[in-house]
C-alpha cells in the first residue's frame, strides 16, 4: 500500500480508530442494534428476577416486624406493598442497579459466544472492541438514568419513604439527642425525638459561647419541636417549629435582660417570655439525626454540599456527597472491567458468566465500602475514601478494554 492509500485508510477509521480505544464510527449501525435489543431484553429480565428476588426474600425475613407493628395480617400485607413500593426505587439505585448492568452485559456476551455469532463479526474485520461499544453506551446511559433517579425522584419521595418505614417497623424514637450549632454556638438538645413523625418533646437550646453575628444569647424551652418541610418538599429544606416554650434573654455581660411586662402578666414574666409558637433558628436538620439511619441518601447534591459545608461531622457528610457521583458510575464501572474479563475466560456457560459477573460486582463493592470507612474514620481523605475504588476498578477496565483483540 503506498503513502496516499495508507493516508486514505487511516482517515475512514474515524478519529477514534487512531485513539484510546480505535472505534472506527460510534454511529449506530444494523449491529449495533441487535447488540442493544438482546441487552435490553436480558436487562429487563434480570431486573424483574433480581427486584423479584430482594422483595421476596426481605419480605419472608421481616414479616414478623410487619405483623408487629400493624397487629393482623391484612394489615401487614398492606403494610408491605407500601413499604417496597416506597423503598424499591432506593434500593435499585444503591444495590441493584450495578449488578443488573453487569450481569446483563455479560449474559449478552456469553449468548454472542454460545450462537457463534461473533465468529462472523470477527470474519468480517470488525474488532470486538467496535462490537461490544454499545453495551458500554448502555451502560454509561444507565449510569445518568440512576443518578437522576437519586437526585429528582427520591428526595420528592422522602415522606412516603418514611411512612413505609414506619409501616414497617412502627414507633421509633431517639432519646437524649444533643446538637451543636458551630454557626449560633448554641447546644440543640431533645429529650425524645420520633424518626418518623419527625418531631420532639423536651427541647432546650443553651448558648455556649460567642455567636457569628453578634445573635443574642437567650435560653429556650419547649414543650415540642416539629419539623415543617420547605415547599417544595425535599430532604434537608424546611424549618423547626417549636411550641408551648418560654425564652430567656441575656446581655453581653450574661445578665439577664428585663423585659416590660403587659397588663395581666404575671412578676415572673419580666424573665421569662412565653411564647405558642416560635421558629428555631438553627442548621439542625432531620438527617443530622437520623445520620444513622443513612436518611442521607434522600438528600439532593445541594443539600448534602450544605451540610458537608456545615456539619461538625466533615468526614461523613463529605464522604455521602462524593459518594452520590461514585455509587451511579458503578455501572459503567462493572461492565467495562467485566466485559474482557468474561472474554479472556472463553467460556460459553451462562452460569459460570453470572458467578463472574457477582465474582466482580462483590470484589468492587467490598474494597469500596473498606475504602469508604477508612474515609469516614480519617485514614484517608474522604473524598479519595469515596472515589478511589471507582477510580482503580475504571483504570483496570480500560487497560483490559483497550488490550482485547482488535
Amino acid at each position: 500500500m503506498d503513502y496516499r492509500a495508507h493516508i486514505r485508510a487511516r482517515k475512514s477509521r474515524g478519529p477514534l480508530e487512531s485513539g484510546f480505544m480505535r472505534f472506527p464510527s460510534l454511529r449506530l449501525r444494523l449491529l449495533d442494534r441487535y447488540i442493544l435489543g438482546r441487552f435490553f431484553l436480558i436487562y429487563a429480565g434480570n431486573l424483574i428476577s433480581f427486584t423479584s428476588l430482594f422483595v421476596l426474600i426481605d419480605a419472608v425475613l421481616n414479616f414478623d416486624d410487619f405483623l408487629k407493628a400493624n397487629g393482623t395480617a391484612v394489615g401487614a400485607l398492606k403494610a408491605c406493598l407500601v413499604y417496597y413500593s416506597a423503598m424499591t426505587p432506593l434500593v435499585f439505585c444503591q444495590v441493584i442497579a450495578p449488578i443488573v448492568a453487569v450481569t446483563s452485559a455479560l449474559f449478552t456476551v456469553t449468548t454472542l459466544q454460545r450462537a457463534n455469532e461473533l465468529t462472523p463479526i470477527l470474519a468480517a474485520g470488525l474488532s470486538l472492541r467496535r462490537t461490544l461499544v454499545p453495551l458500554l453506551g448502555a451502560s454509561l446511559g444507565l449510569t445518568i438514568g440512576v443518578f437522576a433517579i437519586q437526585e429528582l425522584w427520591i428526595p420528592g419521595t422522602a415522606s412516603a419513604i418514611h411512612d413505609a418505614l414506619e409501616a414497617k417497623e412502627g414507633r421509633d424514637t431517639f432519646k437524649h439527642f444533643k446538637h451543636r450549632d458551630e454557626t449560633r454556638r448554641e447546644m440543640v438538645c431533645f429529650r425524645t425525638y420520633d424518626v418518623f413523625k419527625r418531631n420532639a418533646e423536651g427541647v432546650l437550646v443553651l448558648p455556649y459561647g460567642r455567636s457569628e453575628g453578634d445573635h443574642p444569647r437567650s435560653i429556650v424551652h419547649a414543650r415540642t419541636a416539629e419539623w415543617v418541610p420547605g415547599e417544595p418538599p425535599r430532604a434537608g429544606h424546611g424549618r423547626w417549629v417549636l411550641r408551648d416554650g418560654t425564652v430567656q434573654t441575656y446581655d453581653e455581660k450574661w445578665d439577664i435582660v428585663m423585659r416590660d411586662i403587659g397588663p395581666g402578666e404575671p412578676p415572673v414574666g419580666r424573665l421569662l417570655e412565653k411564647f405558642a409558637e416560635r421558629t428555631l433558628e438553627t442548621n439542625l436538620i432531620p438527617e443530622d439525626i437520623e445520620i444513622r439511619r443513612e436518611q442521607a441518601v434522600y438528600m439532593t447534591l445541594s443539600a448534602l454540599r450544605r451540610k458537608m459545608e456545615a456539619s461538625p461531622e466533615q468526614h461523613a457528610w463529605t464522604m455521602k456527597y462524593y459518594s452520590r457521583f461514585a455509587y451511579p458510575v458503578s455501572n459503567f464501572v462493572l461492565v467495562l472491567m467485566g466485559i474482557p474479563v468474561i472474554l479472556r475466560f472463553g467460556n460459553r456457560n451462562i452460569i459460570f458468566g453470572a458467578m463472574i459477573a457477582i465474582g466482580i460486582a462483590t470484589a468492587y463493592f467490598v474494597l469500596n465500602s473498606v475504602l469508604q470507612d477508612m474515609g469516614i474514620k480519617g485514614a484517608i481523605p474522604a473524598r479519595l475514601g469515596a472515589g478511589l475504588a471507582t477510580i482503580f476498578f475504571l483504570s483496570l477496565g480500560a487497560t483490559l478494554y483497550r488490550e482485547m483483540e482488535r
